[in-house]
């Protein structure tokens, strides 16, 4: 245990949707349990550019999703991986993950 709480980076992954949020509450409960801390949160798939109605649609789905895990874990590094329109496979697209993941650092609210 002493490894896991102190050598050990968590990292939990999140979508900024309501099951998905609730889960994580979960695993932070769970974790707390322990005393495993979580060091990092990356929020996958965030629509940052609504240009239908559908993608607008989700888009201010997320928002309020976005603006609680901004709130309730703010004291976490959050980074933002946004939607991309094609699947994520093979080293040029992850890649651009990668480069997404560098650039998003953003404790903020959005």
């Amino acid at each position: 245990m002493n490894f896991l709480k102190y050598d050990v980076k968590f990292v939990t992954i999140v979508i900024p949707e309501a099951l998905s949020v609730q889960q994580l509450e979960g695993i932070f409960d769970e974790f707390d349990r322990y005393e495993i801390k979580v060091k990092e949160l990356i929020v996958n798939h965030v629509i940052r550019n609504s240009d239908s109605e559908f993608l607008l649609s989700k888009s201010k789905q997320q928002k309020k999703y976005l603006q609680y895990i901004y709130e309730k874990f703010g004291f976490l590094e959050i980074r933002e991986v946004p939607e991309f329109p094609y699947e994520i496979k093979g080293l040029e697209k992850l890649k651009e993950v990668d480069r997404s993941l560098r650039e998003s650092f953003c404790n903020k609210n959005p």
